[in-house]
Protein backbone atom coordinates (compact mmCIF):
# COMPACT_ATOMS: atom_id res chain seq x y z
CA UNK A 1 0.00 0.00 0.00
CA UNK A 2 1.52 3.38 -0.97
CA UNK A 3 2.30 5.97 1.68
CA UNK A 4 -0.60 8.45 1.75
CA UNK A 5 1.14 11.06 3.88
CA UNK A 6 1.88 14.46 2.42
CA UNK A 7 3.64 17.46 3.86
CA UNK A 8 2.10 20.89 3.84
CA UNK A 9 3.53 24.38 4.29
CA UNK A 10 3.21 25.99 7.74
CA UNK A 11 0.68 28.51 6.35
CA UNK A 12 -1.65 25.69 5.26
CA UNK A 13 -1.32 24.06 8.70
CA UNK A 14 -2.28 27.35 10.38
CA UNK A 15 -5.26 27.88 8.09
CA UNK A 16 -6.60 24.34 8.62
CA UNK A 17 -6.23 24.80 12.39
CA UNK A 18 -8.02 28.17 12.11
CA UNK A 19 -10.85 26.42 10.25
CA UNK A 20 -11.11 23.83 13.04
CA UNK A 21 -11.26 26.65 15.59
CA UNK A 22 -14.05 28.37 13.64
CA UNK A 23 -16.06 25.15 13.56
CA UNK A 24 -15.46 24.57 17.28
CA UNK A 25 -16.67 28.07 18.17
CA UNK A 26 -19.69 27.79 15.83
CA UNK A 27 -20.79 24.43 17.19
CA UNK A 28 -20.22 25.64 20.75
CA UNK A 29 -22.71 28.41 20.03
CA UNK A 30 -25.11 26.01 18.33
CA UNK A 31 -25.04 23.54 21.25
CA UNK A 32 -24.89 25.93 24.22
CA UNK A 33 -26.47 29.10 22.85
CA UNK A 34 -23.43 31.01 24.18
CA UNK A 35 -20.39 32.31 22.29
CA UNK A 36 -16.90 31.09 23.13
CA UNK A 37 -15.15 33.51 25.47
CA UNK A 38 -11.84 34.43 27.15
CA UNK A 39 -12.51 32.16 30.17
CA UNK A 40 -11.94 29.13 27.93
CA UNK A 41 -9.06 27.24 26.35
CA UNK A 42 -9.20 25.30 23.13
CA UNK A 43 -7.61 22.18 21.75
CA UNK A 44 -7.73 21.65 17.99
CA UNK A 45 -6.09 18.50 16.63
CA UNK A 46 -6.41 17.21 13.08
CA UNK A 47 -4.92 14.50 10.93
CA UNK A 48 -4.98 13.49 7.31
CA UNK A 49 -7.54 10.72 6.73
CA UNK A 50 -6.01 7.31 6.07
CA UNK A 51 -3.23 7.78 8.63
CA UNK A 52 -2.77 6.15 12.03
CA UNK A 53 -3.35 9.54 13.67
CA UNK A 54 -6.75 9.83 12.00
CA UNK A 55 -7.66 6.29 13.08
CA UNK A 56 -6.67 7.17 16.65
CA UNK A 57 -8.92 10.25 16.57
CA UNK A 58 -11.83 8.21 15.20
CA UNK A 59 -11.35 5.43 17.75
CA UNK A 60 -11.19 7.84 20.69
CA UNK A 61 -14.17 9.85 19.44
CA UNK A 62 -16.28 6.70 19.09
CA UNK A 63 -15.79 6.11 22.81
CA UNK A 64 -16.59 9.70 23.84
CA UNK A 65 -19.52 10.67 21.65
CA UNK A 66 -22.94 9.39 20.71
CA UNK A 67 -24.22 9.00 17.14
CA UNK A 68 -22.53 10.58 14.16
CA UNK A 69 -24.48 13.35 12.41
CA UNK A 70 -24.09 13.54 8.67
CA UNK A 71 -24.08 17.17 7.52
CA UNK A 72 -27.13 18.08 5.48
CA UNK A 73 -28.37 20.97 3.38
CA UNK A 74 -31.79 21.28 1.83
CA UNK A 75 -30.51 22.29 -1.59
CA UNK A 76 -27.39 20.10 -1.93
CA UNK A 77 -26.73 16.38 -1.44
CA UNK A 78 -23.49 16.29 0.55
CA UNK A 79 -23.33 12.50 0.76
CA UNK A 80 -20.76 11.66 3.42
CA UNK A 81 -18.58 14.68 2.72
CA UNK A 82 -19.12 16.19 6.18
CA UNK A 83 -19.85 14.32 9.41
CA UNK A 84 -19.65 15.50 12.99
CA UNK A 85 -20.27 14.52 16.58
CA UNK A 86 -20.51 16.80 19.59
CA UNK A 87 -20.63 16.10 23.27
CA UNK A 88 -21.35 18.75 25.89
CA UNK A 89 -20.95 18.43 29.64
CA UNK A 90 -22.95 21.34 31.01
CA UNK A 91 -21.87 20.76 34.60
CA UNK A 92 -18.17 21.05 33.77
CA UNK A 93 -18.47 23.32 30.72
CA UNK A 94 -16.65 21.17 28.16
CA UNK A 95 -17.65 20.83 24.54
CA UNK A 96 -16.04 18.13 22.41
CA UNK A 97 -16.22 18.05 18.62
CA UNK A 98 -15.23 15.27 16.24
CA UNK A 99 -15.65 15.98 12.54
CA UNK A 100 -14.45 14.58 9.26
CA UNK A 101 -14.53 15.70 5.66
CA UNK A 102 -14.87 12.74 3.33
CA UNK A 103 -11.47 11.18 2.88
CA UNK A 104 -9.42 14.30 3.56
CA UNK A 105 -9.25 15.51 7.18
CA UNK A 106 -10.33 14.28 10.61
CA UNK A 107 -10.60 16.73 13.54
CA UNK A 108 -10.88 16.39 17.32
CA UNK A 109 -11.52 19.65 19.16
CA UNK A 110 -12.32 20.63 22.76
CA UNK A 111 -13.39 23.94 24.27
CA UNK A 112 -13.49 24.12 28.04
CA UNK A 113 -12.80 26.11 31.20
CA UNK A 114 -9.31 27.62 31.15
CA UNK A 115 -8.77 26.93 34.86
CA UNK A 116 -9.08 23.18 34.27
CA UNK A 117 -7.55 22.85 30.81
CA UNK A 118 -4.41 24.72 31.87
CA UNK A 119 -3.37 21.53 33.71
CA UNK A 120 -3.10 19.52 30.46
CA UNK A 121 0.22 18.87 28.78
CA UNK A 122 0.82 20.44 26.34
CA UNK A 123 -1.23 23.35 27.60
CA UNK A 124 -4.19 24.10 25.27
CA UNK A 125 -4.29 27.58 23.77
CA UNK A 126 -6.35 30.38 25.27
CA UNK A 127 -9.49 31.61 23.57
CA UNK A 128 -8.71 34.10 20.81
CA UNK A 129 -11.35 35.65 18.57
CA UNK A 130 -11.48 34.43 14.98
CA UNK A 131 -10.68 37.95 13.72
CA UNK A 132 -7.55 38.08 15.89
CA UNK A 133 -6.46 34.60 14.79
CA UNK A 134 -6.82 35.58 11.13
CA UNK A 135 -4.92 38.83 11.66
CA UNK A 136 -2.14 36.93 13.43
CA UNK A 137 -1.70 34.63 10.42
CA UNK A 138 -1.66 37.60 8.02
CA UNK A 139 1.01 39.43 10.07
CA UNK A 140 3.34 36.42 10.07
CA UNK A 141 3.15 35.90 6.33
CA UNK A 142 2.86 39.19 4.42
Amino acid sequence: MPDRLITIPPMAYQLITLFGTKMLYALHYRVTGKPANPTQRRLVAWQQAGTQGAEDIRHNASQWFDGMIVGQRRNVDLGNQFRFQTGYNERHGYLGLHMSFGEALVFFCVLGPARHMVKLKPKPELYVSIADLGAKIKRRNP
